[in-house]
């Protein structure tokens, strides 16, 4: 398959760069809320400057005061079934979001501004969401306690490298050991009986708080995550707008050079999968992780034909999961992991982007040191040109 040459003379890697450069930095609602704000305007203003038609989607959460933006930019005609290229602009708390997510935001500019170059533009919704990672509500309970303990400053940095350690620990067990349809809280409960020699009267104090706060959270879409994304899907429902598929990227573009530094993601439906250009035994990490819920098998199959283009050719693992909404809850609940658990919640056909994650070491997300020279935009640049391609396909019209 090849892409239009026109479209590979357009998608400019400085345009990448520069985007990326302008995004990074702490954008969170507690800890940075003016580095969010800049964000969301930041986004709007390049849609607009490109001729994409914006609106901002205003919404609340339950147990905190204010409001959150999410970007929509529309492009052709709105009152047609469009495609959806998603991506979150917020980040954890404490982290630059270079590769989680600003990459991700700058390919949907690139690719914005290319298709607005176009007489006839397939219609197209560019959507941004806000408070991907997790629910503000929650955290500035948990952040107010840890200060009023002396756990945290005033800049939320951790008072001592010992509280650091051992609240990270914790975090890393309950992460490993918490499965959906459990209790959050439980799962934190039990792992604070186990470090509970480590822990001092206020750490103790914060971490039964914590595991009481979550007692009822047992699913994270759309509860203790993904809020904007979810909130956005209601909201589109009720107003009759219509997605006919949609490509979701989230911690894209970061490879690693030599063997070692990748592991095939366990706990996933690996029998499914279809590689291109992956060695599972050199454990190279240079390849984008591609999964699809059932009915995005020909949404999956198309943009691979992009990636083996002699224009791309760009590895790729691409893991098809052949069920509805509910089924992939009941068993691959662990693939949920972005907000394209908005589209498949309504069973829209949606393709969502990694670059593995938590699987390719050594891993920067949520820290600081998840930052711009850690990215390759050969890849950055390859994924902008499939997501083109795939956006223009005749087949998807």
């Amino acid at each position: 398959m090849n892409i239009p040459g026109d479209i590979i003379k357009l998608v400019d890697i400085e345009r990448l760069y520069t985007h990326v450069r302008n995004l990074e930095g702490e954008r969170h609602p507690i800890t940075n809320p003016e580095g969010l704000r800049k964000a969301q305007e930041y986004i709007s203003t390049e849609l607009r400057r490109y001729g994409v038609r914006v609106q901002s989607h205003t919404f609340t959460v339950d147990g905190y005061s204010g409001q959150f933006q999410n970007v929509e930019g529309v492009l052709g005609d709105a009152t047609l079934p469009s495609a959806a290229l998603l991506n979150h602009y917020d980040t954890f708390y404490g982290t630059t979001g270079a590769n989680d997510n600003a990459v991700a935001v700058a390919i949907a500019l690139e690719a914005a501004r290319i298709l607005a170059t176009l007489p006839d533009p397939p219609t197209v919704r560019f959507l941004s969401f806000t408070l991907e990672e997790e629910n503000p509500a929650f955290q500035k309970k948990l952040f107010d306690l840890a200060h009023d303990l002396g756990l945290v400053d005033e800049r939320r940095r951790y008072t001592s490298n010992k509280i650091s350690q051992v609240l990270q620990i914790h975090d890393s067990m309950a992460r490993a050991r918490w499965q959906p349809g459990l209790s959050m809280g439980s799962v934190n409960a039990h792992v604070t009986k186990e470090i509970n020699d480590q822990l001092t009267p206020q750490l103790k104090e914060y971490l039964d708080f914590q595991a009481d706060l979550y007692c009822n959270v047992t699913f994270l879409p759309g509860t203790f995550g993904h809020l904007g994304s979810w909130k956005w899907m209601d909201d589109a429902i009720a107003n009759g707008k219509l997605i006919k598929y949609g490509i979701c990227m989230d911690e894209v573009g970061r490879t690693i050079k030599g063997e070692g530094h990748q592991v095939l993601p366990p706990g996933f439906p690996l029998q499914l999968a279809k590689m291109y250009r992956v060695d599972p035994e050199r454990l190279l990490a240079d390849w984008a992780f591609l999964v699809s819920n059932g009915p995005a098998d020909l949404v999956g199959n198309v943009f691979c034909e992009y990636c083996r283009a002699k224009e791309v050719d760009l590895p790729y693992l691409l893991m098809h999961i052949p069920m509805d909404y509910e089924g992939i809850k009941a068993n691959f609940p662990q693939t949920l992991g972005s907000d394209y658990s908005a589209l498949w919640r309504e069973n829209i056909p949606a393709l969502a982007l990694f670059d593995s994650a938590g699987w390719r070491t050594p891993y920067f997300g949520h820290t600081y040191e998840d930052t711009i020279e850690k990215l390759d935009f050969d890849q950055i640049g390859k994924l902008t040109k499939a997501t083109l391609a795939t956006l223009m396909d005749p087949r998807l019209s």
